[in-house]
């Protein structure tokens, strides 16, 4: 670490993608961790003040309201988290030329076409939760912030509340699962996420400016296709299970209080034309996350 390094401020450290960053930034770069309560609540007169002591030259932003169901009747704490804080960073880092990293997601789309989205792609959220990501989305692109904004869709870990540790805990415990399969998306660990992250803030030619990176590695499958593997990769490494059966069925047979897009697939050329290589695909990158189990 030198001093020329840049000062990052990873908000939302504790999270499911904040963690992983830590990890995989800790070893280079001077990080900034508050914790979660720090930015909770506050104005922009205050985080304005607390930015200005802290001083960052790069601001990771990981801190959003995920709960999809439960967003539909928290509509001012979502829209607090998910639209008015990203603004508020942006405007902050517009003014003092720092360059914001933030995470926007899949659910700004409605699913409804048959092909891969792409980041040029009309947006139509069919959620309050996709509709305050999108807000905010729109808030930093139309700031003036050097910015780069990373749609990414069905991030798991071991580590945080997921599907793929719910399906740990479910295949250990059940004897049938009734999965989702006609929902389709790109699942993606939060470790990779991070590995990706740190390319980008690494890449010049993305300081400066606005770019929206589609952050996905190759393949897609569905909820059930995604918890058949999981499964038979848990059979490969010797866990013990107690799930006999896997179910698919259809999402309008599993009662959610929002509606789901059924086509999450994001087109991920853009972030391989940057890296300047090819991807790993989801399957690969689920075997390296079963290490840690």
């Amino acid at each position: 670490m030198t001093n020329s390094s840049p000062k990052i401020l990873i908000i939302g450290s504790t999270g499911q993608v904040g963690s992983a960053l830590v990890k995989v930034l800790s070893d280079k770069y001077s990080l900034i961790t508050p914790p979660k309560l720090f930015f909770e609540h506050i104005s922009y007169t205050v985080l304005n003040e607390k930015l200005q002591i802290l001083k960052p030259t790069i601001i990771i932003n990981t801190l959003a309201y995920t709960n999809v169901d439960k967003a539909e009747n928290a509509r001012e704490k979502v829209l607090k988290l998910n639209t008015i804080f990203p603004k508020m960073l942006a405007n902050w880092c517009s003014q003092n030329k720092s360059l914001l990293v933030h995470y926007s997601s899949d659910y700004v789309y409605s699913g409804e076409i048959i092909d891969t989205y792409s980041e040029t792609d009309k947006c139509h959220p069919i959620n309050f939760y996709g509709l305050t990501k999108l807000q905010g989305d729109s808030f930093i692109l139309n700031s003036s912030a050097d910015s780069i904004i990373l749609r990414c869709g069905w991030i798991y870990s071991c580590s945080h509340h997921s599907f793929f540790k719910t399906m740990l805990q479910k295949m250990q415990n059940d004897t049938t699962l009734k999965i989702v399969k006609d929902q389709f998306g790109t699942p993606t660990p939060a470790r990779w996420i991070a590995q990706i992250t740190k390319r980008l803030i690494e890449d010049d030619k993305l300081k400066k400016g606005a770019q929206i990176i589609n952050c996905v590695p190759n393949g897609y499958t569905t909820w059930y296709g995604f918890s058949v593997e999981i499964f038979e990769q848990l059979k490969k490494i010797g866990f013990s299970l107690k799930t006999k059966n896997i179910l698919p069925i259809y999402s309008d047979e599993f009662k959610q209080k929002a509606k789901r897009p059924k086509n999450s697939r994001l087109n991920n050329a853009k972030l391989k034309s940057i890296i300047n290589n090819d991807l790993i695909d989801w399957k690969s990158l689920l075997s390296e996350e079963m290490i840690d189990i």
